[in-house]
């Protein structure tokens, strides 16, 4: 009997290159964020489905208590035992963030002022140009209630997953799964001999911005969305820019001059007023 079953050897033998060692250089520059995981099982499964994908470094936001203790992490990771162990723990998210220069958070609601809801493909898109600026952070949510307004805020850009409406609710460990697929894919399917290292870290980009706000509300400038939403819209105008670490160097030199000139003006007129007096 003809075997017309058997499936053929090139669909055995996709036309995909291998993982080699420059994946897996340029994939350690994405790090997964999860803010607040309650089940120890949760960041078990969670590091499996990393690993799947080729991503090692997971940043653990005020995790469940004890969770290295717990039998359930370690069974649900498998073979995942590096992940686990090599995970490291922050106080907020900031401090999860620190040396990213993109961050995406996960979510269903981004709201007005907020940046770009992108599904997961489309993002991966965009993968390859982000890791030529320095390390991505996927920033995924707690199991109940996901991301909070203010930890979203520090998101240069958020990411949907679109499911069947009779039942959106995903698994966080599936929820990752389906971004670290895409960005996986992304980096071994695009050639990234070309991605190069040149941007600056996110905290370098909220620092200027909170530096340019808050000197421009010394000024007597008053956006209409306050001092922290004009922030949020300088940081997201900089990014966009794709500034070197010298234009950013370049940026607080100005900002220093401006605030000295202030300081001369502002002694000035304190010196007149207790003349006047």
């Amino acid at each position: 009997m003809e075997d017309s079953a058997r499936t053929p050897a090139h669909f055995l033998s996709p036309d995909l290159p291998f993982v080699t060692n420059r994946h897996a250089e340029v994939l350690r520059r994405v790090r997964v964020v999860l803010v607040g995981p309650k089940y120890p099982g949760n960041i078990g499964s969670v590091a499996r489905a990393m690993t799947v994908c080729g991503l090692t470094r997971m940043h653990l936001v005020n995790p469940v208590p004890s969770w290295r203790e717990s039998d359930e992490a370690w069974t649900f990771a498998c073979g995942s035992r590096s992940v686990l162990e090599q995970a490291t723990e922050a106080r907020n998210l900031e401090e999860a963030l620190c040396g990213a220069t993109t961050v995406i958070g996960t979510t269903h609601r981004m709201g007005r002022g907020r940046g770009p809801l992108l599904p997961p493909r489309k993002l991966a898109e965009h993968l390859p140009e982000m890791l030529s600026k320095g390390e991505v952070a996927l920033v995924f949510g707690r199991e109940d209630k996901g991301l909070s307004n203010d930890e979203l805020a520090l998101c240069q850009m958020g990411v949907h997953i679109p499911t069947a409406s009779t039942y959106p609710s995903l698994n966080l460990s599936h929820a990752v799964m389906v971004v670290a697929y895409e960005c996986f894919y992304a980096v071994v399917t695009t050639g990234d001999e070309n991605v190069h290292v040149s941007g600056v870290s996110y905290p370098e980009i909220v620092a200027l911005s909170e530096r340019i706000a808050h000197l421009t509300a010394r000024t007597g400038f008053r956006h209409r969305r306050g001092e922290v939403g004009f922030e949020r819209s300088l940081r997201r105008a900089i990014e966009r820019s794709s500034l070197s670490a010298r234009d950013i160097a370049l940026a607080h030199l100005v900002c220093r001059q401006v605030e000295q000139y202030i300081d001369r003006l502002e002694e000035q007129i304190r010196n007149e007023r207790e003349t006047s007096n």
